[in-house]
């Protein structure tokens, strides 16, 4: 997977830009296949931060529980 430097925010923006330029039909052929690549390293990205966000939530409600 490339290295990413976006923000969450701005790596779900650039999927959606994807994603409409899909549904457009604005893409000739040999763009799809970048942005398909492009796509599936910014799914990725996001699942990753949403699983980190996820269990840094999860430790704090268990700490705080404890108190």
């Amino acid at each position: 997977m490339k290295k990413i430097t976006l923000s969450y925010e701005q790596a779900v923006n650039r999927l959606q830009t994807i994603v409409d330029a899909l549904d457009n039909g604005e893409l000739e052929l040999d763009q799809l296949s970048a942005h398909l690549k492009e796509a599936q390293d910014l799914l990725k990205y996001c699942k990753k931060r949403l699983q980190q966000t996820d269990r840094k939530s999860t430790r704090l409600n268990s700490s705080h529980s404890g108190e």
